[in-house]
């Protein structure tokens, strides 16, 4: 027996100095639930026990977290399964459960996500919210949240198909209307910045162009003003030009097609000088 427990101790040393290829970032601050998949998935890649884990874990932590693991008792401290529910409890504490709450509730489909990215993102959150453990009343709080984070087009199309019953399955369907239109490539679908300055861009386009047309309509008033005032001495020259009825003395129709009643009085002094002057 005490050979066994030897033989195992060494075993654990030889791990702990073992240097893993697989690795993750330290924690500091943020999502510890989420940076510890990341770890545990790098301690099964370098086949680590959890004793050697739990001695692996600390030399990741910083800050708070780090603070927490020295203010835990030794019994803690060795135990791995113990020391990652310290650290769960301690550093997810009742405002940071609202927040993550608050997080999901808002949570869309962001540009580049890919579908199973997202349902992943949204159950790290619901995790770290710890609304309840009912796995019923998670999965429809997921399937709801995920569909109506989608565009719009999407969260139609599966609102209105067949029931969904898992997240996984919402999220095939929905790979499989991406993967038909072709909307969400990161290439051809543009950020909210992007969206901004092409958006401030067409709004100076548009004004340049409004300013423009002001100008060329304020021009073409001027300039037709202009032709305007032109054209009427030559219009009351052409007026003395034409023909003038020598019965009423009118201009456009000659007197035997006057239809007026009014005579002119060709043989006072003076009418012979005045007919010549109508007819020049």
């Amino acid at each position: 027996m005490a050979d066994a427990t030897s033989d195992k101790s060494q075993m654990d040393n030889v791990q702990a100095t073992v240097l893993g290829l697989s690795l993750p970032s330290s924690f500091d601050d943020g999502d510890f639930k989420r940076w510890l998949l990341h770890f545990e998935v790098c301690a099964e890649a370098n086949g680590l026990s959890d004793t050697i884990k739990a001695k692996k874990l600390t030399t990741f932590l910083k800050g708070d977290a780090l603070i927490i693991f020295l203010d835990c008792p030794a019994a803690v401290k060795s135990n791995y399964k113990l020391l990652v529910d310290t650290l769960k409890s301690k550093l997810n504490p009742k405002a940071s459960q609202v927040a993550a709450f608050d997080e999901f509730q808002r949570a869309t489909l962001m540009t580049g996500e890919s579908m199973r990215s997202f349902s992943h993102r949204l159950q790290l959150l619901l995790d770290r919210a710890c609304v309840t453990e009912d796995k019923t009343i998670k999965t429809t709080l997921l399937l709801r949240r995920f569909i109506s984070g989608l565009p719009k087009n999407y969260s139609r199309q599966l609102m209105t198909g067949a029931e969904i019953t898992s997240l996984d399955e919402a999220v095939d369907r929905a790979q499989l209307l991406a993967s038909v239109d072709g909307q969400l490539d990161p290439q051809s679908t543009p950020t909210t910045h992007e969206m901004s300055a092409l958006m401030e861009k067409m709004k100076r386009k548009i004004d340049d162009l409004a300013e423009r047309f002001d100008q060329t309509a304020i021009h073409n008033q001027a300039h037709g003003a202009a032709v305007r005032r032109q054209e009427e001495p030559r219009r009351n020259g052409q007026q003395l030009l034409l023909p003038r009825c020598w019965s009423c003395g009118r201009v456009s129709h000659l007197a035997r097609n006057c239809r007026s009643g009014r005579r002119l009085n060709w043989t006072d002094p003076g009418a012979a000088d005045h007919r010549r002057g109508l007819q020049n």
